[in-house]
């Protein structure tokens, strides 16, 4: 009623101020003296606009046309979500007043959402020197990036992206990357980038690189960067951003050396598949960038240190010892290099986890130099550095006889690319540094024998049955690493010698990471079956020759399993059946109809990786030699098995892992029924059909719907429920709730008096009825909604003594606990702690990673592990 409408304005006579709407477009509007859009078949509402600091922040005449107390312009909530501010109609007027306000407002303690407002101002005027000052307060605010008013601070500072400006522009991209909400990075990054003008030129570089970007930031960058390199079709604004990003990273690898070896791999698989031969050329000189400023940050390397336990001064001569096997040629090219260049702490730095011992530091005699062999026209030699305190460090040094210069580039590309950091297990030696003046380059040593001496040496044990069972995991170890060097070279090229002297497999079953020696001798891929087919020759039929008890162990399906291990189920499929469609390509039929047969198993029952593969052999073996093993020893031996073959890893990419565990397992003779029906959960999981406490529902539909016995009915429950031990009790109830028929897992426990009782959800509206009543009785003011889960206590009379109620959040992410109760006559008899306990598990299983529960009572829930911590109201545990 205080409002007056009037031509596309908005009058309040009683402040005597009005405010401009017009409506520009549909969905798109001015209000004041900014344009906003908004879902086109709502109502812009103003008291959206007038209570969302992003919307109002910078907007004179909105702030001006209602005079809030600043405590009413935010509101909690999401109102304005769908709304967009598009920016001004014109820049602001600036000026020194303003500008003197602002310059207060840095000078003060603290700040709020109206000195903000100015400083928005000031940031989009024509006021050039009082945007930076503007820029440079709200740079005080982010930097307490979950501090009250940052993130309004970052709405503000986001906006200079469209400053006129361009030192604007630079320092407030400066002040805001580090700070910015990780998932907008990139999107930030992409609009500052779009603004006329070099964003990063060298001095914008160099202030960024003095601050500390996060994994998610810095990876928001390299996206970036991959995207502007990527295509054939570039034009010069697309090749600036390019230049540039790429510049950045080479600076920011060389300014912080933790990040050094995952950039000089972006950087070189860059400048071997970047889309344009102008941006392999760049990224190339970026990559020497980077080389140059990295050696620069190690520092030089003394020659001459003094002995503290002598005084005595001493040089490397004195240092470097020699085996007499190697070479005085390579001794004084070595020599040379250890002298005059930081081969050494480049080598240590890089493969000992942050060394950087300088000639002091090693005492005379510390460093060992003997021959590890010499092939594909270069020796290599292994370097023993003994320190003072720094302990005792191992590198390989390749010294190049024959090799052109394109080889040993070609050569080190791949090694960085092979070894490039992430998820992935080393495939080859970690690569440190080339030295052209001495032509020799510095790598990882690897201990261990190489598959030729492995295969001898089981073979000397004389155990022919323990050598056939590990041969198979050695024949998939050394074809997956082959296969995966492929992989990695975009497919292009193949080891040219995949002998057994050429790779090194893990000595277990339960171990991974094969590696391959040596990448000097490459071939161009020719087709997925000549590959397999060469493979099969080069490997495989050797052993198999070697060792007669080996032959026929490894069939096709042992060449086809470790391509799917490396590219993946699907992918490796679509490839498999290319080959068997091609009927000119497609082998022999031996090949055909193992090919054919493999492809039905998978379509059928899934892909079983390598660990999940030799565990499910393993517990086979196991189970044959132990007779009948009880219950409790099956389950104590799964669980031992699931964590010595790490299977927890698989769960992303193969969601089915424990399910398919369980039913190769402990479930492999149950009856017909129930192996179908956990054979359907194995698909409904692949699917992605059942996600967190879904399974625990199937599962249990499952159980009540074909006959168990007690045995199969133990391992159900485990299955359900990973975190029970054997000794557990645990088993199903069921009851009808809203007409239907519902199926519960229950936990056993015991108070501290020894009287059991049991853990499960609640099952039907009377028992979440009798929980509230339980609350109302402690004096707990309770609120029950859809959405809320209630976990209950019930003692072995089956009344319920206590429980829990909470809601699953970010899309099971998170859970938030909301209030717990016992029966007053059951407290301080460990109920709470059961409950609490079952109540972590659970959610834990179900795939969540941390507990929320509201500041009451903040004292108890410290006991469970709660604390306090800044992103989150309330308090926090993380499990």
């Amino acid at each position: 009623q205080d409002l007056r409408i009037g031509d596309e304005r908005i009058a309040l006579p009683s402040h005597g101020t009005s405010l401009a709407v017009q409506r520009l477009q549909s969905g798109v509007a001015l209000v004041g003296s900014c344009i906003y859009r908004h879902p086109p078949k709502e109502a812009l509402q103003l008291g959206v606009l007038l209570t969302t600091p992003r919307l109002w922040l910078g907007n004179e005449e909105l702030v001006d046309f209602a005079p809030l107390d600043p405590r009413l312009r935010e509101r909690p909530g999401r109102a304005g979500d769908p709304i967009d501010r598009k920016g001004r109609i014109a820049p602001g007027v600036g000026g020194g007043s303003l500008r003197g306000a602002v310059q207060e407002s840095a000078a003060r303690s603290s700040v709020d959402l109206l000195d903000l407002h100015q400083a928005a101002l000031l940031l989009e005027s024509a006021d050039e020197a009082g945007a930076i000052e503007a820029v440079r307060l709200l740079g005080r605010v982010v930097s307490d990036e979950e501090g009250a008013l940052s993130e309004p601070a970052r709405e503000v500072l986001r906006r200079a992206a469209a400053a006129p400006f361009l030192a604007v522009r630079r320092l407030a991209f400066v002040t805001l990357a580090p700070v910015e909400r990780e998932a907008r990075v990139q999107a930030t990054l992409r609009r500052f980038l779009a603004a006329p003008g070099v964003l990063l030129d060298g001095d914008t570089r160099t202030a960024l690189c003095e601050r500390t970007l996060s994994d998610a930031r810095l990876l928001a960058f390299v996206e970036e960067t991959r995207d502007a390199c990527r295509g054939e079709e570039g034009g010069r604004g697309r090749e600036r951003r390019a230049t540039a990003l790429l510049k950045f990273l080479a600076d920011y690898g060389a300014s912080h050396p933790a990040r050094y070896r995952s950039l000089r791999a972006f950087l070189v698989r860059t400048m071997l598949f970047g889309g344009r031969a102008s941006i392999r050329h760049e990224a190339w000189r970026a990559l020497d960038d980077l080389v140059a400023g990295f050696r620069q940050w190690l520092g030089p390397m003394a020659r001459i240190a003094v002995d503290p336990e002598t005084g005595q001064e001493y040089r490397w001569d004195n240092v470097v010892a020699f085996d007499d096997d190697v070479p005085a040629p390579d001794r004084d090219r070595l020599l040379g290099a250890i002298k005059n260049t930081v081969v050494l702490r480049e080598a240590l730095f890089l493969f000992s986890g942050g060394a950087i011992p300088g000639l002091g530091d090693i005492p005379p005699g510390g460093v060992w130099i003997r021959p590890l062999g010499a092939h594909h026209g270069k020796a290599v030699y292994r370097i023993t550095v003994q320190t003072r305190f720094q302990g005792s460090h191992d590198v390989a040094i390749n010294v190049n006889h024959e090799r052109t210069p394109q080889q040993v580039r070609e050569e080190i590309q791949w090694l960085v690319l092979c070894g490039e950091p992430g998820g992935r297990d080393p495939l080859v030696e970690d690569f440190g540094g080339y030295w052209p003046e001495h032509d020799l380059w510095s790598e990882e040593f690897i201990p261990g024998d190489a598959l030729d001496r492995t295969l001898k040496r089981q073979a000397r044990l004389g155990d022919d049955e323990r050598f056939r069972q590990i041969w198979p995991f050695f024949a998939w170890s050394a074809l997956a690493a082959h296969v995966d060097f492929w992989n990695r070279t975009g497919r292009k090229l193949e080891i040219a010698d995949p002998a057994m002297s050429n790779v090194i497999v893990p000595s277990h079953d339960y171990h991974t990471g094969a590696r391959i020696v040596s990448i000097a001798a490459l071939r161009p891929h020719e087709g997925l079956l000549p590959m397999l087919r060469f493979f099969r020759e080069s490997l495989i039929g050797p052993a198999e020759a070697a060792y007669p008890q080996l032959a026929g162990l490894v069939r096709w399906d042992g060449l086809f399993a470790p391509l799917l291990e490396v590219v993946g189920e699907d992918e490796g499929s679509r490839m498999l059946r290319e080959v068997l469609h091609r009927e000119d390509d497609a082998g022999t039929p031996e090949f055909r109809d193992a090919l054919r047969a493999f492809l039905e198993g998978i379509e059928s029952r899934g892909f079983l990786p390598m660990r999940l593969h030799f565990a499910v052999s393993r517990y086979r073996r196991w189970a044959a030699l132990s007779g009948e093993p009880t219950p409790q020893a099956r389950a104590r031996t799964v669980q031992e098995f699931w964590e010595t073959y790490d299977l927890d890893r698989l769960a992303s990419s193969y969601p089915e892992t424990r399910a398919r565990f369980f039913l190769e397992t402990v479930f492999e003779h149950s009856p017909a029924p129930l192996a179908r029906g956990l054979e359907e959960i194995v698909l409904r999981l692949r699917r992605g059909e059942l996600v967190g406490d879904a399974l625990l529902d199937a599962i249990a539909e499952l159980r009540a719907g074909v006959p168990v016995d007690p045995d199969d009915d133990y391992f159900l429950a485990r299955l359900s429920l990973p975190y029970l031990r054997p000794e557990d009790a645990a088993g199903f109830v069921r009851a009808a709730a809203a007409g239907r028929p519902q199926n519960e897992i229950v936990v056993t426990q015991e108070d501290h008096d020894g009287g059991a009782f049991q853990v499960r959800h609640a099952l039907t509206p009377k028992e979440v009825g009798r929980l509230h009543r339980l609350f109302l009785a402690a004096k707990l003011d309770v609120r029950f909604r859809p959405e809320h889960q209630y976990l209950v206590a019930v003692n072995d009379r089956g009344i319920l003594i206590g429980g829990i109620y909470y809601e699953m959040e970010d899309e099971g992410r998170s859970a938030h606990l909301e209030k717990i109760v016992v029966a007053e006559r059951y407290r301080k008899k460990g109920v709470a702690d059961g409950l609490m306990t079952e109540f972590f598990n659970r959610i834990r299983a179900a795939g969540a990673s941390t507990v929320t529960t509201g500041f009451f009572r903040p004292e108890y829930f410290y006991g469970y592990g709660f604390t306090i911590e800044k992103r989150y109201a309330g308090l926090v545990k993380v499990l």
